[in-house]
């Protein structure tokens, strides 16, 4: 969701959006998905991402520390 929308929190309790629901960015998406991916043991070997995703240390630590391999584009 957009930072505009999560800022307004009129629009949220109008569209059903929980009051605890915070904006966050790409790489903060990605990295919360690999932590419940990875504690649910998800099948998985590969771990990849454009720019956005490769400029994240914590990202590409967690990845390569939960023994996927990994494909990052770096600037």
């Amino acid at each position: 969701m957009p930072k505009a929308w999560t800022d307004d929190r009129d629009r949220c309790a109008q569209t059903g959006v929980p009051t605890e629901r915070e904006f966050a960015t790409k790489p903060e998406l990605a990295i919360a998905m690999l932590e419940r991916a990875v504690a649910a043991g998800v099948p998985a070997r590969w771990v990849t991402g454009d720019a956005v995703y490769g400029q994240v240390h914590r990202l590409r630590a967690l990845a390569r520390n939960s023994n996927y391999r990994t494909c990052w584009l770096l600037r």
